[in-house]
């Protein structure tokens, strides 16, 4: 058995996120480029730290034209960048499509 084993599972994990995010702010953190979306306030427990889940589903309003299965980036659901994070990598997956000229909240799967 694995001594050092950190989390079995590290869905929802306590990250450094940028002062000020809220909870439901969608956030790329580092270099390796770790998507999630915040379940809580910036410093609701320790300050400069936030819960992040990196794993699901989540609402974000964009403009079509999008079909289901395409690539969103950090950048189109308005993702803050932290610790050299990069907004134009992939964040999600559409789950749903968009008409040309289309506006509306639709689910992405975030992508880790």
């Amino acid at each position: 058995m694995a001594l050092n084993r950190y989390f079995a599972e590290a869905n929802q994990v306590s990250l450094p996120v940028p002062n000020g995010a809220e909870s439901g702010d969608p956030v790329v953190i580092g270099t390796g480029d770790l998507h999630g979306v915040l379940l809580v306030d910036e410093g609701d427990s320790e300050e400069g730290f936030a819960t992040v889940q990196l794993d699901g589903a989540f609402l974000f309003e964009l403009d079509g034209p999008i079909d289901a299965g395409d690539s969103v980036t950090g950048a189109l659901v308005g993702a803050t960048e932290h610790l050299d994070g990069d907004d134009s990598t992939v964040f999600g997956v559409a789950l749903k499509s968009l008409e040309n000229g289309e506006t509306a909240e639709i689910p992405v799967r975030l992508s880790n």
